[in-house]
């Protein structure tokens, strides 16, 4: 059957213990510059605004335009830069190390590439410790760049508005999107070229898009590593948990679904009802495009 060689072919590739350093190094540095960028960014935008922002308060100040004012400089700024800042900063990197490493950036990420068999456990694991250790020193050169520090460098926390399974929720909607449209992009090999070269474009939007929901609610992590870099540096743990299961559980439900939808659900027979390949069908494909 071909859901058996699929399985097959999956655990042979899943199993593999081999690690490869150099994957290992830019996993390293990708994740130490996409956590600056991207929790400096919520950082220095949370800052109470400059002194030209003040003089433009005082200047409209007690009129129908401070509501507006306020909404624009407060609101939308912090939200809007925040996700755009980690949505390109993640496709910058895609671009950059995917044909190095795959560019996983994202313990999530990894573990549903294990699991679709796309990513040896080995370097998996490898991969994983170096972008918690990437994503400490990503905070520990905004820790030195910023005097913030009691802002907890980006860490994220479950809204006072929200409960802790709100965030939950929204961790496992959130990521199940990004994973599933790494897969469908990136991975697919029945996806047009032009869909596979644009992957990294694909997947930036997919981080935007979740930023854009989530940094209301719990600041969006979508990645246990990142959240894992600012907790530590800062101390700031409370609530972690919910950054490390609701990712992991949206990473694990991506990969059946990305299955259900990119494979054939019945092989093709000969008139002996024989399973066969046609080669002019990809479909019978599922190899790793990272």
């Amino acid at each position: 059957m071909v859901w058996e060689a699929h399985l097959s072919m999956m655990k042979k590739t899943a199993m593999n213990t081999h690690v490869n350093l150099r994957h290992m190094l830019a996993e390293l540095v990708g994740m130490a510059l996409f956590v600056f960028v991207g929790t400096g960014a919520a950082v220095f935008f949370s800052d109470p605004k400059s002194t030209d922002f003040t003089n433009a308060a005082a200047m409209i100040s007690n009129t129908r335009l401070e509501p507006l004012f306020n909404v624009i400089t407060t609101n939308s700024s912090f939200g809007v830069v925040t996700a755009l800042a980690f949505g390109i900063g993640i496709m910058v990197a895609a671009f950059s190390i995917g044909h190095v490493s795959g560019c996983h950036l994202n313990p999530a990420v990894t573990i549903s590439l294990l699991l679709s068999g796309n990513c040896g456990i080995g370097q998996a694991i490898a991969n994983i410790v170096a972008q918690c250790g990437g994503a400490c020193i990503g905070s520990l050169l905004l820790w030195g760049t910023s005097d913030l520090r009691s802002h907890g460098l980006g860490a994220n926390s479950v809204g006072d508005a929200y409960s802790v399974g709100n965030a939950v929720l929204g961790e496992i909607v959130c990521t199940f999107l990004l994973c599933y449209v790494v897969h469908m992009t990136a991975v697919d090999k029945n996806s047009p070229p032009s869909t596979n070269g644009l992957a990294p474009i694909a997947i930036g939007f997919a981080v935007f898009l979740g930023h854009a929901v989530l940094i209301p609610l719990d600041g969006c992590s979508i990645n246990p590593a990142r959240s894992f870099g600012p907790a530590l540096v800062a101390n700031r743990w409370k609530d972690f948990w919910v950054f490390v299961v609701g990712p992991i559980a949206g990473a694990i439900l991506s990969v059946p679904m990305f299955f259900l939808i990119s494979q054939p659900w019945e092989a093709k027979r000969d008139a002996k009802g024989r399973v066969v390949e046609d080669p002019q069908d990809g479909t019978m494909k599922i190899e790793s495009a990272i």
